[in-house]
């Protein structure tokens, strides 16, 4: 598998088997969804399960946009795309799902790209360091659990804790002891100064 080969079958355009008929009086919303249908119809996908195959494939929204576009013949950008997608029933549940599954496919690209990249010059070096690191970018945000890893020192603090480890710093009978009796005044660590 060469390097480019890794992404080719993601980044690919899919057409539809059958060109999608036009229907001037639908809204673009129905067009979309209609060309979404198209597309998944091989498979015998709906228009969701389309796209979340495509996601879970490690296939961005962008990308399916240009899908769309090539195959209905006019543009559709990322954001109505992504608009109609979030509007079809169980598409805001589902969709976390596929981008869990997606976190997998770019941690396996990094790991193809890193095993057929050149070694023939610096730039082709840099490439794929340039395109390993931006996949595993992706699978960080869309599967931190597994693929985020903490990043720097966690710290907690307990003002309740402090406020008591130094009361009982400053008791007369020492740490942790209570004493039944007055407790005798702590000595100040600063000097009260005249006015004037």
């Amino acid at each position: 598998m060469s390097e480019t080969d890794a992404c080719d079958r993601r980044d690919s355009v899919v057409r539809p088997q059958t060109p999608v008929p036009s229907d001037p009086g639908m809204t673009k919303a129905d067009r979309i969804i209609r060309t979404l249908t198209a597309l998944g119809a091989p498979n015998g996908d709906g228009p969701l399960d389309f796209v979340l195959s495509a996601v879970a494939s490690g296939k961005t929204i962008h990308a399916l946009a240009e899908d769309v576009t090539a195959a209905l013949g006019e543009p559709v950008r990322r954001d109505a795309l992504s608009r109609v997608v979030s509007s079809l029933p169980g598409a805001r549940e589902r969709l976390p799902d596929a981008r869990l599954d997606a976190a997998h496919a770019f941690a396996e690209e990094s790991l193809a790209l890193a095993d057929t990249a050149g070694t023939d010059s610096r730039e082709a070096i840099q490439k794929a360091q340039m395109r390993i690191a931006s996949r595993q970018w992706m699978a960080e945000r869309f599967n931190r659990a597994v693929y985020g890893g903490p990043k720097g020192v966690e710290v907690n603090i307990s003002i309740g804790q402090m406020h008591l480890a130094a009361l009982q710093r400053h008791t007369p009978a020492g740490p942790g002891q209570i004493t039944d009796g007055p407790v005798e005044p702590m000595a100040a660590d600063f000097e009260v100064l005249p006015e004037g």
